[in-house]
């Protein structure tokens, strides 16, 4: 996807054109399903000129050009993509990145992060290396060879900006990718040199028939990205399973793989409450998938939190394999496709997603895919826009088709293991019905009218957690009705905030 398409001579005479800026805004709705913000048009207005200037000057108008190409698996956009052929034969690409910066400032301790404004961002070199590494692993393959480079033009940066930038680029593998600044995108001593210094110099048309392949092209995570996101995910000591958690990982891969022979589109739940391990299974699974052949899994969630948490964990490297399931279903996902969705139980379920009584992006997602994976706990359903039950996941099988099957986990690895509590709280949450006592002996259980010190927790010398339930003065212990914990504006069953204090 990308908002324009041609040689750089033929952007450079659109641009002319008073209603380029428009026809592009229209473009970008009509491709991304969203407005392009004021000031991305206002972005495109004073960059793309510079850029079209800087490569006819050096020559190079006959190149092909993409603005805005998108990297479906990221949800990141390529300011501009130039694609040429190299002296070899093949596909070059040279990823460019566009930044307006006059001034930045730059920090010794983070030289990945640049200030810019009231922004702190991703220094632009590393920011270019990114993008060349996604086409590397995800673009070129065995059918599309594809050469990638990069440079990051900062049209209107003084000198002494530039060389800040390029010293810290320096220290790693940042240095690979130029960053040009205003006074490298002139012809000096010669057009050829701007060419060299936009690392195009050798580049020559590339044929039709070879752009058409790369606009065509899917995007899907190569072998070799796999192999080394299964390698890595396996020696995470956090993503060790034990107990139910590994037996549940053994169920879902023999459940996968009956599923691939049967040739049959299937659905796995899996159920459990917090702390259960169903996000480290999720992510161990990825692991397991990543190192099968001709695999393409990807582990998604509703939640944007979850999946930053997750890529974090796992490691920017491999961030295409986990995205956010909202208003659509992520691209490259193919009838190939193993599915993991943690925190299914938070998927979008408002009157305009539904069809059938069904989730109508979680029922695309799972009539796309191979093997849909859910990790579902049907008690975190919090909002009425939301939520998925494993009956309503059952049902919506058998009516398509496809195979089902159900894992239950039953051990939890929080509050000390103590299920005693976990019961107790499941039952004193629930919105009908008497609230017990607290009789257990393996977790221990206050009940306080005044937190003294709740920046200063205090833990006991067994180690354990303590539940303080902040009451209102007049308020008796929590036993018997939950009627007195209620307050004007809240459910009744939810009663007044309650505070976790680790002791």
């Amino acid at each position: 996807m990308y908002v324009y398409e041609g040689t750089v001579t033929d952007l450079a005479t659109a641009l002319a054109e008073s209603s380029f800026s428009a026809a592009a805004a229209q473009r970008f709705t009509q491709v991304f399903g969203t407005l392009p913000s004021p000031q991305e048009i206002r972005s495109w207005r004073r960059s793309w000129p510079r850029l079209a200037d800087a490569l006819s000057t050096a020559g190079l108008g006959r190149l092909h050009i993409l603005l805005e190409y998108a990297l479906p698996a990221t949800g990141e956009r390529v300011d501009a993509l130039l694609v040429g052929q190299d002296t070899g034969g093949n596909l070059c690409t040279v990823v460019i990145e566009l930044k307006q910066w006059t001034h930045a400032q730059l920090s010794t301790t983070r030289p990945g992060m640049v200030r810019a404004g009231e922004r702190v961002v991703q220094h632009p070199a590393r920011q270019v290396g990114g993008y060349a590494h996604y086409l590397r692993q995800w673009v070129s393959h065995d059918d599309l060879p594809l050469t990638v480079r990069g440079v990051a033009m900062l049209h209107d940066a003084p000198d002494d900006l530039i060389i800040q930038l390029r010293e810290q680029a320096g220290r790693g593998p940042a240095r690979d990718y130029p960053v040009l600044g205003r006074d490298d995108l002139t012809p000096t001593p010669s057009a050829y040199a701007l060419a060299q210094r936009l690392g195009c110099a050798d580049l020559c048309p590339a044929p039709w028939a070879d752009v058409e392949r790369l606009l065509r092209a899917r995007h899907r995570p190569s072998p070799a990205l796999l192999a080394r996101a299964g390698e890595v995910i396996e020696g995470r000591t956090a993503f060790a399973l034990i107990g139910d958690q590994d037996l549940a990982r053994q169920e879902v891969l023999h459940a996968v793989d009956a599923a691939r022979k049967r040739g049959q589109k299937s659905i796995v739940v899996v159920t459990g409450g917090p702390g259960t391990g169903k996000s480290v299974i999720a992510c161990r699974l990825l692991g397991d998938l990543c190192k099968e052949q001709d695999s393409n899994p990807r582990l998604l969630s509703p939640s944007g939190t979850l999946t930053r948490q997750l890529r974090r964990t796992v490691g920017d490297d491999f961030r295409g394999l986990i995205s956010t399931l909202l208003n659509n279903v992520p691209a490259g996902i193919t009838n190939t496709s193993v599915v993991l969705l943690d925190e299914a139980h938070r998927t979008r379920t408002s009157p305009d997603q539904k069809w059938r009584k069904f989730p109508l992006i979680l029922g695309k997602l799972i009539n796309q895919a191979a093997v849909t994976v859910l990790f579902l706990d049907e008690r975190q359903i919090v909002r009425p826009n939301e939520g998925i039950t494993l009956e309503e996941l059952e049902h919506h099988a058998q009516r398509s088709g496809y195979s089902f099957a159900h894992i239950d986990l039953t051990t939890q690895f929080r509050c000390s293991g103590s299920r005693a509590y976990q019961q107790w709280v499941d039952r004193l949450f629930q919105p009908e019905g008497p609230a017990q006592a607290w009789t257990g002996s393996d977790y221990d259980l206050g009940v306080a009218g005044h937190h003294p010190h709740p920046q200063r927790p205090h833990r006991p010398n067994n180690g354990r957690l303590l539940l303080a339930l902040e009451l209102p003065s007049h308020s008796a212990p929590a036993t018997g009705s939950r009627d007195h914990l209620a307050r004007p504006g809240w459910p009744s069953y939810l009663g007044t905030p309650v505070e976790l204090t680790r002791r």
